[in-house]
Formats: structure tokens, C-alpha cells, sequence
């Protein structure tokens, strides 16, 4: 299975070829059960989490592990087709791909796969009213200042999801100052105030900007916010019935993801639902029946139809966490070891291939289709 010019990037990696010939074995077998054929011709989308299995989950530079992108570049067939499948959103995955990975030929499914990517123009998957999109976040910006709190807001492109990071800035946190969007970015409170639109219904107050907690205010700074300065943290205060904003680079120490979920369950109003992490970051769902079908997989399973012209298709990906796993009849998953991607799947029985990252993944799947 093993090629000679694969053979040398397989060493380059520090992999050994047993390793990676014993690794296609266990995907061959997996496959049989299936019903799947992996054969040197075979259709196959390849899809690759960003967080763990290509940059470390420590470096929010997104530096890509050492050997990534050649073992990517390996994977290049007419059959073959690859893409970035995330949590993450769609402006942080766009220049992920083009900057560090510089692979512009990766397609991206995002936001759990709110989202999806074809020939540049964004697609979204069932899309709600943006009535009760604002209507969350006129709730949820009023309560962080009325909470004293910095958020960071991410580029999300959908309208059911919003991603948001609290006390975030610093190393032992979410350290969004060094993220690939912001690393070296300095911005001030009035960098703000002239990227609003309307700028006379805002009041610039001691270098403060204040508004009206009102739906047109608050859709005009999560405007800015979300597009214009992604990620950056900003500390809001509520004093009577309008909002104080302004940038302020020192995480409250105190704080912790604990009270993240305490705050949350307090004021998400419903059908929208929350998952925490420990790095201070949150991602904000809405969550109706249509909602609940939606996932990575289903919408890696969209871009695969069309890419493939509806013709029958494997579909590949290697995760850390279980949102990634994929469970499908043609689907093959790779669990990043020791992750709770892996966990997941030893706790319900969904057979799967162990590895150490998106390297020995792709020189895996090349083995098996004879590069």
C-alpha cells in the first residue's frame, strides 16, 4: 500500500510505515462493515477539525502542527476532495486556510455546520428569522452589562449560532490576544465609535461610547463587533436604561466558566441553549427540531453531494471533541487519541481509527489510495 514517494514523507513526519500500514488495516476493516470500497479511484471527501488535530488547542495563533500541510498535500487526487469541518467561525477558518495553511483549495464547513462555503459565497443551512436572532441579543447584551463583563464576539456568518468568549484576553484563558485575528491588533474605545454607522445616535461620553439598550442600537455594535473588529473584547456596564462600552484589557480573575453557565441559564431565553467551554469561550444556539438535525456531518454530507455531483461518496474526518464524530454509513471516523472525541466513541460503540493528528490521518487514507 505503501509508495515509495509517500514512503519519504511518512518518514519526514516521524511516523513508521508499520504504524501506518497497520492504521489502514483498521480502516479496511471498518469499511467492510460498512460496505464501503476504498480503492485508489474511490470519491472521498476528507475532512479535517481545525483545534487538535491541526494547530495545538494551546496555540489560538493557529499555528499548524509541524508536517501538516505536506501531509495534506499529499492527498491530491481527482477523487479526492478536502475541507475544513469546525466549530469555528467562518472568518477565523477563512484565514486559518488561506494564511497558515495556505491551502485555498480547502473547502469549509463551520459554525457545527451552520454553514457552509461554496466557490466564496457563504451558504446557510436553514437559516431563522432574524427577528428572534436580535431579540436574543438584545437580552444577551444587556445582561453582560448589567453583569459588568467583557465579551468577544465571534465573525459567525450564521443566524443560529453566535459564538462569544467572556474575560477571555488573557494566557490563562482563552489568550485572544494572541489569536490569528488579533495578534499585534491594538484598538481603541473611539476606533469603535467611527466604525458605526449612524455615529450621531451614539453618545461619545469620557472615552465611552453610551447607547439605548434597544434592539437598532444593540444591532448596529454586535454589527461592528462581529464583522468589523472580530474577537476583540469590549467591557459593557448598564447604568439605568442605557449601555456603557469601551476596551479594556484586564480579565476579572474571579471569574470562571462556572459562572459563565450560571449567567447563561439565567437569561438565554428559549429555544436557544448553550455549551460552555473551559477556555471561556461559548457557543449560543438556537435550538428547534430543524436545529437538532443539523450537524458537521450533515452538512460535510451537502458540500460532498455537490462536489461529487450526487454520486455515491465516502466521507472521512478526524476530530478531538464529539461534536466531530460521524456515525454514517459512509462515513469513516478518526478520533484524535486521548481526546474526548475518543471517549465518546468508546462509551457508545462507534467504531473508529485512533490517531495522533490530521498527519498520520491524511498519510493513512493516502496509503490506502496508493499515492
Amino acid at each position: 500500500m505503501i509508495t515509495p514517494n509517500l514512503r519519504k514523507v511518512i518518514a519526514k513526519l516521524g511516523f513508521q510505515d508499520a504504524y501506518i500500514q497497520r492504521k489502514a488495516e483498521e480502516v479496511l476493516s471498518i469499511a467492510r462493515t460498512k460496505g464501503l470500497h476504498i480503492e485508489h479511484d474511490a470519491l472521498i471527501l476528507v475532512c479535517y477539525d481545525m483545534n487538535g488535530p491541526l494547530t495545538s488547542t494551546r496555540d489560538t495563533a493557529l499555528h499548524p502542527i509541524t508536517g501538516i500541510q505536506e501531509a495534506i498535500g499529499v492527498l491530491e487526487k481527482d477523487n479526492i476532495q478536502k475541507a475544513l469541518v469546525s466549530g469555528w467561525d467562518m472568518t477565523t477558518l477563512a484565514r486559518f486556510r488561506d494564511q497558515r495553511l495556505q491551502a485555498p483549495y480547502l473547502h469549509i464547513v463551520g459554525e457545527l455546520g451552520m454553514v457552509w462555503d461554496w466557490k466564496g459565497e457563504v451558504q446557510e443551512v436553514s437559516p431563522i428569522a432574524m427577528q428572534e436572532v436580535y431579540r436574543m441579543k438584545e437580552i444577551l447584551y444587556r445582561e453582560v452589562a448589567r453583569e459588568n463583563l467583557k465579551i468577544g464576539v465571534q465573525g459567525n456568518k450564521s443566524s443560529r449560532i453566535t459564538g462569544v468568549f467572556f474575560e477571555a484576553e488573557g494566557f490563562r484563558r482563552a489568550n485572544l490576544v494572541n489569536h490569528l485575528l488579533l495578534k499585534g491588533k491594538k484598538i481603541t474605545t473611539k476606533d469603535i465609535f467611527q466604525s458605526l454607522q449612524n455615529e450621531q445616535d451614539f453618545v461619545w461620553d469620557d472615552d465611552r461610547i453610551i447607547f439605548p439598550c434597544k434592539q437598532p442600537y444593540i444591532q448596529e455594535i454586535d454589527r461592528v463587533l462581529r464583522t468589523v473588529f472580530t474577537l476583540h473584547s469590549v467591557r459593557l456596564a448598564l447604568e439605568k436604561d442605557r449601555i456603557a462600552l469601551w476596551v479594556d484589557h484586564i480579565d476579572k480573575e474571579d471569574y470562571s466558566p462556572k459562572d459563565m453557565k450560571s449567567f447563561f441559564s439565567k437569561i438565554l431565553p428559549a429555544p436557544w441553549e448553550v455549551f460552555v467551554h473551559d477556555d471561556f469561550g461559548a457557543e449560543i444556539m438556537f435550538r428547534d427540531e430543524e436545529g437538532k438535525k443539523i450537524s458537521k456531518e450533515s452538512t460535510a454530507h451537502l458540500l460532498g453531494e455537490r462536489l461529487f455531483n450526487d454520486k455515491p461518496f465516502i466521507l472521512t474526518h478526524v476530530g478531538d471533541r464529539s461534536s466531530d464524530v460521524f456515525i454514517g454509513d459512509d462515513s469513516i471516523f478518526f478520533a484524535q487519541k486521548g481526546t474526548s472525541a475518543e471517549m465518546y466513541c468508546i462509551e457508545n460503540n462507534i467504531p473508529y481509527i485512533s490517531v495522533m493528528h490530521g498527519g498520520d490521518y491524511s498519510l493513512i487514507l493516502a496509503a490506502l489510495l496508493k499515492i
